[in-house]
């Protein structure tokens, strides 16, 4: 391990970043490399998740200051950014698309969680009462013996064990690194305001097909024929593809994880950026909001951070 400034630390192949169990002071994030993320199950290691270039991991033991949840290993030379309580803090109020950009990767954690407990109870069977304690259900109701009647007062029953309810969550973040300890992405250059003009085939709005094609290479994206177009990279921290997935066509990482959405609507087409969004989106040059939903026509220029696409009919 070789710390180098502003709180860059550089690992071979094979070290241990943080180890399960152990306190945590801090956060890390990749600039470079790939990072393992493991637990310890019995005698044996199991695979959570590998990360790569802007994803992030340990926030937990900065919020809660609790022991590590996971161990992390680096699998390739890496370098990560260091994060601890009190930049933790400053970058959240610098830079509040953050916070935003963790609870979505934490929420999907959540729902990850609570979609391996409901298996697990699946796995197990019903449960029925026997005396205070669950037991999984061997035989029908009925044949469980009945305690015998007693003259004396009767307790209070045993109210059955609360399960914890957990709310529905958002989607999965982008990266961080954007906006993270100086680590922020170079500002795309947006397309030309006054973009070439479409042919009279191109024209007007069509009722059903789109396809974007790609400004640099000409391969083409065929859009869905669903309500909501998902627009970004793939997300290694929860496994989630977009259904847009620029991740080959953006080599230096311009867009983000979840970064627009196409919206589809009585035959119409509509693009909207999401919250927390870096570099922006842009129709035809023109940035739009965050959270704005802008319609289309055939023929429109559309750039997803340095992402360039045009319009066309399918």
């Amino acid at each position: 391990m070789k710390g180098k400034s502003g709180g860059s630390i550089s690992f071979k192949p094979g070290q241990t970043i943080i180890t399960e169990g152990a306190p945590g002071k801090e956060m890390f994030i990749v600039e470079e490399g790939k990072v393992e993320i493991f637990r310890q199950i019995g005698s044996e290691e199991k695979r959570v998740n590998v990360l790569d270039i802007g994803d992030f991991f340990g926030e937990m033991s900065i919020i809660d200051d609790l022991p590590r949840g996971a161990s992390a290993r680096a699998l390739t030379e890496c370098r990560l950014l260091a994060v601890d309580h009190t930049t933790f803090d400053q970058m959240l109020r610098r830079y509040p698309d953050v916070a935003i950009r963790m609870l979505r990767t934490m929420s999907a954690r959540v729902r990850e969680l609570q979609a391996a407990l409901e298996e697990k109870d699946a796995e197990q069977g019903p449960k029925v009462r026997k005396g205070a304690s669950m037991v999984t259900a061997a035989v029908p109701p009925a044949a469980v013996p009945e305690s015998p009647k007693r003259e004396s007062r009767k307790p209070s029953p045993t109210p059955a064990p609360l399960r914890a309810q957990v709310p529905p969550v958002s989607a999965p973040s982008p990266p961080l690194s954007e906006a993270v300890g100086g680590i922020v992405a170079a500002q795309p250059e947006a397309l030309d305001p006054a973009p070439p003009q479409p042919s009279a085939s191109d024209s007007g709005r069509t009722p059903g097909a789109w396809r974007l094609v790609l400004f640099d290479t000409g391969a083409v994206i065929e859009l869905p024929d669903i309500p909501d177009i998902r627009v970004g990279r793939f997300d290694t921290v929860s496994g989630v593809s977009p259904e847009v997935d620029l991740t080959e066509a953006d080599v230096y990482k311009t867009t983000s994880r979840r970064h627009a959405k196409f919206v589809r609507a009585s035959g119409r087409l509509f693009v909207r950026e999401e919250i927390g969004t870096a570099n922006g989106t842009f129709v035809n040059g023109t940035k739009i909001g965050s959270g704005a939903e802008i319609e289309l026509n055939v023929g429109d220029w559309i750039q997803f951070g340095g992402v360039k696409t045009i319009l066309k009919a399918g």
